[in-house]
């Protein structure tokens, strides 16, 4: 018998397609008995419908974000880069400042020994010595400050590239259930 709904064919009370009761149970039922159809086999077109494009619609959100992902690793990298040029310049000062001091208090100690140096001369070392310590501890700082930032930059990049790798495995374990269903839908409408 076919089922007065979708026209399959019905075997029991219930027709496995659609879940409409069968003609032959109809007058069979006691009346104010309730029947409860069995859930139809396979999805619905609507069902299918919705999750075809929530599929769509995740693999192309998730697409987006990666790239905008890659975007943020490449400024962070960058950024690092640029941290890192700072860095071989702080240290380049460092050593500069250093030798300068050394070549001062070399001459400071020759002016203190020399009975001849006056004590204006003195001075004039002495100054020169506290002036270039405090140049080299500001570029020791300096070197501190952007060691700092260039780990930070590449802390940011490395979490930035992990959040595009998460991101494109998602979408293609969304692409590859995408494809599932269309396998499935497909295998069933032949």
């Amino acid at each position: 018998m076919n089922c007065s709904n979708c026209g399959a064919n019905v075997e029991g009370k219930f027709c496995t397609e659609c879940g409409t009761l069968s003609e032959l149970n109809l007058d069979a039922q006691p009346f104010g008995q309730m029947i409860t159809p069995p859930a139809p086999k396979g999805m619905r077109r609507g069902v299918k419908l919705l999750l075809t494009i929530g599929l769509i619609l995740g693999i192309l959100g998730t697409s987006a974000l990666s790239v905008v992902q890659n975007a943020a690793a490449a400024e962070f990298g960058v950024a690092a880069a640029e941290a890192e040029k700072k860095v071989t310049k702080a240290i380049g000062d460092v050593s500069s400042y250093e030798s300068l001091v050394s070549s001062y208090r070399s001459s400071k100690t020759s002016c203190y020994i020399n009975p001849w140096c006056s004590a204006t001369s003195y001075s004039y070392w002495s100054r020169l010595v506290d002036a270039g310590e405090m140049l080299a501890t500001m570029a020791k700082e300096d070197v501190a400050k952007w060691t700092s930032k260039k780990r930070g930059a590449i802390k940011a990049k490395q979490g930035a590239e992990s959040s595009r790798n998460l991101l494109i495995g998602t979408s293609v374990v969304e692409a590859l259930g995408l494809g599932a269903l269309l396998v499935l839908t497909r295998r069933k409408k032949a």
